[in-house]
């Protein structure tokens, strides 16, 4: 009896988003690249997650460990074209006709791991790639760290704070 209200009641869970915008002020561009990753003890769920390209470039997405080795293939990888977007989730297909996009619904990412996203090419000086995300943190309320320190001209590329209000970051949330 006792093992099943615990069942019922439901486990608790943080719901994470973020809004944030990487420029590129290098004169002469380069690639924006932008990981996203979980604290060391800590699981996440990808609920929703947009990456919009201001540039001509590819933007893709993966899921990583902490030594940078990806896994399963891409979970966004668009067009190349002004203005192209990922979105997710997505049923594992696109409009590059590439073989490797995941099923993304549900998608887990394990302690240590990141999500890497990144425009394919060097872009132009003011190219930015817009992130907005909503994940379900689980195990303990800590927020990813958002890095740009793989960038092409890293030191040139500005990554602004979240537009979400602070309020709204972070709630604690029964799964």
């Amino acid at each position: 009896m006792v093992a099943e209200s615990k069942r019922l009641s439901g486990r608790l869970a943080w719901l994470y988003q973020a809004r944030r915008v990487a420029t590129q002020g290098n004169a002469a561009g380069g690639a924006i690249k932008i990981d996203i990753g979980l604290a060391t003890g800590q699981m996440a769920e990808l609920v929703t997650l947009r990456a919009y390209n201001s540039g001509n470039n590819r933007v893709q997405g993966w899921v990583c460990d902490e030594d940078y080795e990806c896994h399963a293939g891409f979970f966004i990888d668009t067009t190349t074209g002004i203005g192209t977007n990922g979105n997710v989730p997505s049923i594992g297909t696109s409009a590059t006709g590439a073989t490797n996009i995941i099923y993304s619904a549900g998608l887990k990412m394990g302690p240590g791991q990141l999500m890497a996203l990144h425009q394919t090419a060097a872009g132009v000086q003011n190219d930015t790639l817009i992130i907005s995300m909503t994940l379900l943190l689980f195990n303990k309320p800590t927020e990813p760290t958002w890095s740009k320190a793989r960038s092409t001209n890293a030191a040139n590329v500005t990554l602004a704070a979240s537009t979400i209000s602070e309020a709204n970051t972070l709630q604690q949330v029964m799964v």
